[in-house]
């Protein structure tokens, strides 16, 4: 398994993660690789929230032929029996 090593980390840091990591009942590196999932998956989260907000933004205002709905060209795909 690979292994990171930090250099110069900042001892309130240090110290803070060490406190969580106490608390958590967890090792020092096992509170480090959590909180760095944790960190990842914000990161993910806000990457997805921020790319459904740009794509409400742009307000899309899509036109089905001759004023149908979409269940109603579904509808029709299913009434006719054609499935591809």
């Amino acid at each position: 398994m690979p292994s990171l090593q930090i250099r110069d980390l900042p001892a309130d840091l240090y110290n803070e993660l060490l406190l969580d990591a106490k608390r958590e009942h967890r090792s020092l590196t096992q509170q480090a690789v959590v909180e760095l999932r944790e960190a990842r998956d914000r990161r993910t989260r806000d990457r997805r929230r921020d790319a459904l907000r740009a794509i409400q933004a742009l307000d899309l205002k899509i036109e089905f032929p001759l004023g149908e709905s979409p269940e109603d060209v579904i509808r029709q795909i299913r009434d006719s029996g054609d499935r591809g």
